[in-house]
């Protein structure tokens, strides 16, 4: 799929860049590789198509089994921390090798109630147990979040400080793709459309 094992990704961006359709086409990769393994999807905005992650494969000319995506829809941040709180064996069972959250922020941001330190505290519980689940089983994390009025991503520093590869979508002719955080790439920024493959460099 073309991304190292055990990193926590995020692609970051305002609505409509194709943030759902980067994660769908990084789905596709996965099970489309010679990694041989499945992909976890939690959709929190029920974004995910089957019939698109269908079509990405296609285009790859590949056979891949779609049923290897195993999708979980949550709609509450209940919801999500309580399947946050079993990962670990649905990325077993599942013999997953990419976790993907589509999106980590919408949840967290709907919860207006709560205080900024409980909301740091609830974001750092998220990254830990991310953290985790990527190292001691060499799975990769993928997060869709959203950008904040300053264009940083969202959900502050503890946030900012867990990922290890950050992409940042943003719109335009042609839209843009920049790699903002990486420990091993430069920070550059690759143009692309949206193609029956998935986000295609232009």
């Amino acid at each position: 799929s073309g991304v190292p094992e055990g990193v926590i990704l995020e692609a970051a961006g305002p609505p409509g860049v194709g943030k759902s359709q980067f994660a769908m086409m990084m789905a596709a990769n996965t099970i489309s590789s010679d990694l041989k393994g499945g992909v976890v999807y939690i959709d929190t905005e029920a974004k995910y198509s089957p019939e698109r992650v269908k079509e990405m494969i296609e285009n790859t000319g590949s056979v891949a089994d779609i049923n290897s995506v195993y999708v979980r829809q949550v709609k509450t941040l209940g919801e999500l921390l309580d399947l946050l709180s079993e990962i670990e064996i649905q990325a077993l069972e599942c013999d997953a090798k990419f976790v993907i959250i589509d999106s980590i922020a919408a949840l967290i941001r709907s919860q207006t109630n709560l205080s900024t330190a409980s909301r740091s505290q609830l974001v750092s519980s998220i990254a830990s147990t991310l953290k985790k689940l990527s190292y001691h089983f060499n799975t990769s994390v993928l997060l869709t979040n959203h950008l904040t009025h300053t264009n940083q991503a969202a959900l502050g520093n503890t946030w900012h400080h867990a990922v290890t590869i950050r992409f940042v979508l943003t719109p335009g002719k042609p839209r843009t793709l920049t790699i903002q955080k990486s420990p091993s790439s430069a920070n550059i920024s690759i143009p692309y459309e949206i193609t029956g493959r998935g986000l295609t460099e232009v």
